[in-house]
């Protein structure tokens, strides 16, 4: 389920900005455009494309209901004009949080993506 969804802008001096962009609201995603100041990061230019790296707490992707599961998918679009997306890519998927090293058999168990 979709909690919120976030837009990473790069900015200039190797600096993201961060910014939401869809919230829960109970049962309804709501359009927003705000800044969203628990998450910080860097990026940089290399030969190959670019380097991003984001910090966010881990309270905003771990799910209330599921202390053992957090979900997520991260996607890429690189438009540097607007309206002129050249690439869409993205990648989903699951931390694991065991209460107890070895877990136990039910917290060992994966759970299936959505």
């Amino acid at each position: 389920m979709l909690r919120y969804k976030l837009g990473v802008l790069l900015a200039p001096e190797g600096k993201v900005r961060v910014r939401l962009w869809q919230r829960m609201e109970g049962d309804q995603v709501r359009d927003v455009d705000e800044a969203y100041a628990a998450a910080s990061g860097t990026w940089i230019r290399s030969e190959r494309g670019y380097g991003v790296g984001l910090s966010l707490p881990l309270a905003s992707i771990q799910e209330a209901g599921s202390p053992l599961d957090a979900g997520f998918t991260v996607s890429v679009s690189d438009a540097d004009e607007a309206g002129t997306q050249e690439t869409l890519m993205g990648n989903a998927g699951v931390l694991r949080f065991w209460t107890a090293y070895p877990p136990t058999v039910e917290e060992y168990q994966p759970t299936p993506f959505p």
